[in-house]
């Protein structure tokens, strides 16, 4: 007897899932070890506050120390604590640790991670100023870091590597630094940023040489009880409020064409393109909400253009989709213009 069949079979398909990543969390390499634990391994573990890392290497460890510059931050002007969900801080040996030690522990156990912004907290024979460019840029990842130097060799320029003048050691002002520029999210501003718990640096008449340098300072501004950092720039003066909304562009466009890729699928045709342009348009109007794409009068200042396939397209099976947008970005100068007059204004 033949089986019975329904004429026609509907399937609802959900459409692919939609991710976003803020790009907002942060790493901390140490060669301190759990209290009691094997020091000449390495080891990775994520934490949620401060008490945790004191518990597991002890309030007298340096990277408890640095955690605490770390989580004691503020949003300003509301003063409330600017407390990331979580953190990463991952120890290396502290009997062999070298550069190459470093390199190999973030590649086999940071990477399984999530976090974008790295510190170190390692001495400088183990980890100089710039060692870690080269695996930043391959892994789309920034590095803050502090400098007694007041100049920057021209082969550790990067827009990756970001310096903080610091002559106190019982300071970590590239990690609060750190804090306030990730924590908030991609794209936050990195100029003239609060930082608590730190003091202003004594630059010997040498500020405006650091600044050219491309190295952020400390310094106090304003009548408030604070210290600001200046200029907000990576050691080959690029802002940094640019690299971290422009990575974060680029992360969320790459994750979700290639869950659209894996879930559903690109065709060759118009059917395809429209698909591609509604996964992109979704993500930058993500980004506009999260404040990095500008606002133009009410609208995200983004366009899509229009997509060809060629016939070079069609044999390689590429689809170029090509978008422009702008970024909204935090002003650095305010260029005011006072004029008196001898008449009313009223």
């Amino acid at each position: 007897m033949a089986e019975y069949q329904e004429p026609v079979k509907i399937t609802v398909e959900m459409s692919p899932s939609f991710t976003l990543a803020a790009l907002n969390k942060c790493l901390i390499i140490t060669d301190e070890h759990k209290t009691g634990g094997e020091t000449s391994a390495n080891e990775i573990k994520v934490f949620s506050s401060s008490k945790e890392v004191g518990e597991w290497f002890g309030n007298n460890a340096k990277v408890f120390k640095a955690v605490e510059f770390f989580l004691g931050q503020k949003r300003y002007p509301s003063r409330q604590p600017l407390i990331p969900d979580s953190f990463v801080i991952l120890s290396v040996s502290s009997t062999t640790t070298t550069k190459d030690k470093v390199l190999e522990a973030l590649n086999t156990l940071a990477l399984g991670q999530e976090f974008y912004a790295v510190a170190s907290i390692l001495p400088d024979s183990t980890l100089a100023a710039g060692d870690l460019n080269s695996w930043l840029n391959e892994n789309r990842k920034i590095q803050f870091a502090k400098t007694k130097i007041k100049t920057v060799a021209e082969n550790i320029k990067s827009d990756r590597f970001i310096q903080v003048y610091n002559t106190k050691d019982d300071e970590y002002k590239e990690i609060a630094y750190m804090a306030t520029c990730i924590t908030p999210g991609a794209g936050s501003k990195s100029d003239m940023n609060i930082l608590s718990m730190c003091t202003s640096e004594n630059f010997g008449g040498d500020r405006t040489e650091l600044t050219a340098q491309g190295i952020n300072v400390v310094e106090r501004r304003t009548s408030k009880d604070y210290v600001v950092v200046r200029t907000g720039i990576a050691t080959d003066g690029t802002d940094i409020t640019e690299t971290t909304a422009i990575d974060c562009v680029i992360y969320n466009l790459i994750d979700n064409l290639e869950i659209l890729l894996a879930e559903k699928g690109v065709k060759m045709d118009s059917r395809g393109i429209a698909d591609l342009e509604d996964t992109i348009g979704k993500v930058m109007g993500e980004m506009y909400l999260m404040g990095i794409v500008a606002d133009t009068n009410g609208q995200a200042d983004f366009k899509i253009l229009p997509t060809e396939i060629s016939a070079t397209d069609r044999q390689l099976k590429r689809i170029r989709p090509h978008v422009q947008f702008l970024l909204s970005d935090y002003a650095k100068l305010v260029d005011l213009v006072l004029e008196r007059t001898l008449e009313s204004t009223l």
